[in-house]
């Protein structure tokens, strides 16, 4: 399955394969995260899109509950523009 045949929104620039990872990357710079697996259709294959300032990656996980957990601990780490504060 080749994803851009199903996917025609941003085409990521990597695809990794998450299996007991304890960190990602730097958190500075991520702009959004998606889950697209229900936006492919895809109901056995559990994804999740992160897009940075100059890179955009598609995690693939082994189930649902993974992908969400990853989702969900990555949008805690974010720093939101609308919390940032000019001094």
């Amino acid at each position: 399955m080749e994803i851009s045949e199903y996917y025609q929104g941003e085409k990521p620039t990597e695809i990794l394969y998450l299996n007991k990872f304890t960190e990602l990357t730097s958190m500075d710079d991520i702009k959004k995260i998606k889950s697209i697996s229900t936006e492919l259709g895809l109901e056995d294959i559990h994804l999740f899109n992160v897009c940075y300032n100059n890179r955009k990656i598609l995690f693939v996980t082994m189930d649902k509950d993974e992908k969400n957990n990853w989702i969900r601990h990555i949008s805690k780490q974010m720093i939101r523009p609308t919390v940032l504060v000019n001094e």
